[in-house]
């Protein structure tokens, strides 16, 4: 519910964003690379971005993913990102060109 709460106060009507609950259903936490492939494999048919805030810009290239060298510079390169304002973590600088930066919804 708070994902839910979360999304639909940063998004608004302004971008079809949804909260995906595939982890819930997996016996522990899944990595984001491998949550990402699952979601692409599940539904071709469909484009995904995955949401980070301004914090974690600098450090996803490092994630970690279980049985994938290199993990976080592969869920870089083969994935879409939408990149929203985290309070006290301003970014100025720039963003790869898979990664789109949002500005929260008024309102």
């Amino acid at each position: 519910i708070m994902c839910h709460l979360a999304v639909n106060t940063t998004f608004g009507a302004r971008y079809p964003v949804k909260v995906c609950d595939f982890e819930v259903h997996e016996p522990k936490a899944l990595a984001t690379y491998h949550l990402m492939d699952m979601v692409k494999r599940r539904y071709p048919e469909h484009e995904f971005f995955f949401v980070i805030g301004t914090d974690l810009v600098e450090s996803i290239h490092e994630w970690p993913a279980e049985g994938v060298a290199e993990a976080g510079s592969k869920l870089v390169a083969e994935n879409n990102f939408l990149v929203v304002n985290r309070p006290g973590f301003d970014w100025s600088g720039d963003l790869p060109p898979n990664f789109t930066r949002l500005e929260p919804a008024e309102g």
